[in-house]
């Protein structure tokens, strides 16, 4: 297939990545990407010269999970059906794809928000903010700052004014309706973390791209 193929099944909480999987495929042309000037740093080019040969071949193959149909990418080549917010999310931050089909990505993931944020497919349905991180990411790069603002303002504004929440942690994760549930944890909310330094995505957004402070 002239991918990468995942042979763990585990992930950050959301169902099996194994097999021929979107986000793990991006993941892996982003890190050879940027390990290749490492590399060449370290005076092993002929590293740094495989890396990029790997991730020439790998970045056009990731177009065979692309659903027309959907306007969004597959998140399996072994399950066409889902469409998962991680990957989609990392093809429009990491340039694998243009501001136009970053647009339609965009759009299409906006559909599934709901009165408390993103609703994530391959985790059964909860609120992610990790996994939101990646999206507000993807929105920028869609140059919609306005839509991210939206993101922030519904889900990590709920996460801090909510009850049950500390009002100035961030927690890992919430039902789609609102109640502090995670599938991954099935029966035991009370695993949840409420000091979750994966949920801080705004934090990037806000400070490199709408006050644009970067080094």
């Amino acid at each position: 297939e002239g991918l990468y193929y995942c042979e763990g099944i585990l992930d950050w909480g959301r169902a099996s990545v194994e097999g021929y999987n979107l986000s793990c495929n991006i993941l892996f042309h982003e890190t050879l990407v940027n390990l290749a000037p490492l590399a060449q740093l370290l005076d092993n080019s002929a590293i740094a010269a495989e890396w990029l040969a790997l991730a020439e071949i790998l970045k056009p193959n990731l177009e065979k999970f692309w659903d027309p149909a959907e306007g969004l990418y597959m998140d399996n080549l072994n399950a066409p059906d889902l469409h998962p917010q991680d990957g989609n999310s990392l093809a429009c931050w990491f340039g694998i794809v243009d501001v136009d089909q970053a647009a339609t990505i965009t759009t299409n993931l906006k559909k599934r928000w709901g009165p408390y944020g993103p609703i994530n497919p391959e985790c059964s349905g909860p609120v992610s903010p990790f996994i939101s991180g990646f999206e507000l990411q993807a929105f920028v790069r869609a140059n919609k700052m306005n839509d991210a603002l939206q993101m922030i303002r519904t889900a990590w504004g709920w996460m801090i004014n909510n009850p049950a929440s500390t009002g100035s942690t961030m927690l890992e994760a919430w039902g789609g309706d609102g109640q502090l549930t995670y599938p991954f944890y099935k029966d035991k909310p009370s695993y949840i973390s409420h000091c979750h330094p994966f949920s801080t995505g705004p934090v990037l957004v806000m400070t490199f791209e709408l006050l644009g402070l970067n080094v």
